[in-house]
């Protein structure tokens, strides 16, 4: 049985207001409230016990009903994407992502249409494991999931 303390905190820049929980020496991203049409999580986010974390989850429903964001950039720390990440995010068009995802969960890309999903920084081979990963988790017809640089 895990007997870590579970901690919260947040961030708040100018473009977004981020809710954190720190778990297994890491940090997941809980909530967050765009400020801005574009936003990249961040890789790594200093706590308020002044330890540095890299963020390698996003929680699910974290970035629920930001109704006016277009772009999410999801940095290369991040390596699981749990449910309903982008549920009423209805201007969202790019979804960036930079690295290897190793856990998509099913219906992360729930409720997402007209998106493009651009893979970056990934060998032609990880592109391909990542990308069928993301059909599998299920995705709409009109989600396109393309290799970037």
């Amino acid at each position: 049985l895990d007997e870590t303390p579970v901690t919260e905190f947040s961030i708040s820049n100018k473009q977004m207001k981020a809710t954190f929980v720190i778990q297994n020496g890491a940090v997941a991203l809980k909530k967050l409230t765009a400020k801005a049409t574009k936003i990249t999580i961040p890789n790594t986010v200093k706590a308020p016990n002044g330890k540095k974390y890299k963020v390698t989850e996003i929680l699910a429903e974290a970035l629920k009903g930001n109704k006016n964001l277009k772009t999410v950039i999801i940095p290369k720390n991040v390596k699981v994407l749990k449910k309903n990440l982008f549920k009423g995010c209805k201007k969202l068009k790019t979804i960036g992502i930079i690295g290897t995802i190793k856990t998509v969960k099913k219906g992360a890309f729930a409720g997402i249409k007209n998106v493009m999903i651009r893979i970056n920084d990934v060998t032609k081979k990880e592109f391909n494991r990542i990308k069928t990963t993301i059909e599998k988790s299920g995705i709409g017809k009109t989600v396109k999931i393309v290799k970037g640089k």
